[in-house]
């Protein structure tokens, strides 16, 4: 359930729509009338008590071309209960690719209250996600991908059991590759079926007009609408941005070896950061090491015991990256680690095992079409060349090139690797520290983009418009799309955010030096902010 934290309840200047009978009333006035694809249902998973939701699904077809079969496309609308609602709603385009909507976003903490304070908000889960049919079977557990933790079988601390052990990553794939192929045609799970999709929503929902708001590989979701269906787009907020052009693939490691040099940086230049911590870069490259010499074995919350391998905590530590507040941590977390305090890898190791947000086969999919055809071994070999050596198998992808060969689905044609054009005024942010989507990819999107701005929120790192200061620019840019874009604001957390090009003193990153620990329920937020599965290290 949505508390008013996650969802924003409506101010006492703005009381929330309600019936007699203390439920939220549908606007009635507001809502147009459904296309004949839109099927009204009962919800799927229980709506947030706040606000008025109608659910359905939305009927459409496999290609755009009218081939490849029936697809029934999940679908909430939920109203806003301000006074003075926007006519276009937002309609949020998550990331993954291959991460559903409703099931998340109804029921977690990424904060819409910024979007529904004037606007009504349409989810809806992505082809092959969530609620969404068809949904490719993968009959493989996520964690056997996701994760590289062996658990013994009778917990005693022996050799671990063969029958609770790991299948290697290429057997995961090729079993998982083998149900989703009789389960659904994988060729129509890729962007440009999923822009259309987009598109087939607000039709059948019966909206002219509208505006896009994607994060992660919702941008890249949001630049293939802006590029094939620009008709009806008012606005488009694209956060933590892929542009098309990128070889996000090759780049992948040199991304984050960036983000994991600035932070150690920043914690550098901070006095009580760098005399709590040290060198945090060569304290994090030694704790690698040494957990791949010997990989020591430590209890799980289940009272089990498990081998924690150095690909573990390069994945915890890059996890770390994506969310201000787990940046602040990860300097404790190192220095735990380097004391030999496991403590707190157990405790985050346990919840790796849970299973991914992120549909395994629908991420493969869309990758297998519109990412490694347009990459290769030799660009990524390339692109490492700018990480030192002794960091170069800690942030190489492992196996996306083996995997879409197991995979086998047709490439995207090259247009799907060319910049988007667009005159649609369009919000670019991205933040500072941001470990897989840089400024520079911002930048690079809002080149093409006339009527773009882009803005680097100091401090931040991926998915920089769920915090305050990105939140208040986001409202800002949806009241009025062509008002020049106020820099300068500040959260209220632990860390400075405000916009790069301010005329204020150079923003500071505030690292925690209280050594509390973190908790699984802050690397399960900080993965809510995954652009893809996070086992792409080694």
């Amino acid at each position: 359930m949505l508390s008013c934290a996650s969802l924003g309840c409506s101010s006492s200047d703005h009381p929330p729509l309600l019936d007699p009978n203390g439920a939220p009333a549908r606007p009635t006035a507001r809502i147009p009338e459904r296309g004949a694809a839109f099927h009204p249902m009962e919800c799927w998973v229980t709506p947030p008590a706040e606000y008025a939701v109608d659910c359905g699904t939305v009927t459409t077809t496999g290609h755009s071309d009218g081939t490849g079969g029936t697809v029934e496309l999940a679908v909430a609308v939920v109203y806003s209960s301000g006074e003075h609602v926007a006519r276009e709603p937002v309609v949020f385009l998550d990331g993954g690719p291959g991460a559903g909507s409703l099931q998340g976003l109804l029921t977690d903490s990424i904060p819409f209250s910024t979007v529904l304070a004037d606007h009504d908000l349409v989810l809806f889960d992505q082809r092959g996600t969530g609620f969404s049919k068809p949904k490719p079977d993968c009959n493989v557990d996520s964690s056997i991908v996701m994760s590289a933790v062996g658990t013994d079988g009778d917990g005693d601390g022996g050799v671990p059991d063969a029958t609770t052990t790991h299948a290697t990553l290429p057997s995961a794939v090729e079993m998982c590759h083998t149900s989703a192929a009789a389960s659904a045609d994988l060729s129509i799970f890729r962007s440009v079926e999923n822009a259309a999709d987009a598109v087939a929503v607000e039709h059948a929902l019966g909206y002219t007009s509208w505006n896009l708001y994607g994060i992660s590989y919702g941008t890249r979701y949001a630049l293939t609408v802006l590029r094939d269906h620009p008709q009806g787009v008012k606005t488009a907020v694209i956060d933590s941005v892929v542009p098309l052009q990128v070889d996000l693939i090759a780049e992948q490691g040199a991304n984050v070896y960036s983000a994991l040099h600035l932070i150690a940086g920043a914690c550098a230049t901070q006095s009580s950061c760098a005399e709590t911590y040290g060198d945090l870069e060569a304290k994090e490259l030694a704790v690698l090491e040494r957990f791949d010499a010997a990989p020591p074995r430590v209890m799980l919350s289940n009272g089990k015991t498990a081998v924690v391998s150095a690909a573990v905590v390069a994945n915890l530590l890059v996890t770390f990256m994506y969310s201000p507040p787990t940046i602040s941590l990860l300097p404790e977390l190192v220095e735990e680690l380097t004391s030999g305090d496991y403590s707190a890898l157990a405790a985050l190791a346990s919840a790796e095992g849970a299973s991914s947000p992120i549909d395994l086969a629908t991420y493969l999919s869309v990758t297998c079409a519109d990412e490694t055809p347009f990459s290769s071994p030799a660009a990524l070999t390339a692109a490492l060349a700018r990480v030192p050596e002794s960091w170069r198998k800690w942030v190489s992808p492992s196996t996306p090139f083996d995997n879409c060969r197991i995979w086998n689905v047709p490439a995207s044609p090259a247009k799907e690797n060319e910049a988007v054009s667009s005159a649609i005024p369009t919000l670019v942010t991205s933040g500072q520290f941001d470990p897989v989507t840089p400024p520079s990819y911002g930048a690079l999107a809002a080149s093409t983009l006339k009527n773009s701005r882009n803005v680097v929120f100091a401090g931040e790192a991926h998915g920089s418009t769920i915090d305050a200061c990105g939140s208040e620019t986001l409202h800002a840019f949806l009241a009025s799309p062509t008002a020049p874009t106020r820099a300068g604001c500040q959260s209220l957390s632990s860390l400075s955010f405000q916009s790069l090009g301010a005329a204020t003193p150079e923003p500071t990153l505030y690292f925690d030096t209280s050594g509390r620990r973190p908790s699984a329920e802050l690397i399960r937020s900080a993965k809510r902010r995954f652009p893809f599965p996070v086992p792409l290290l080694r």
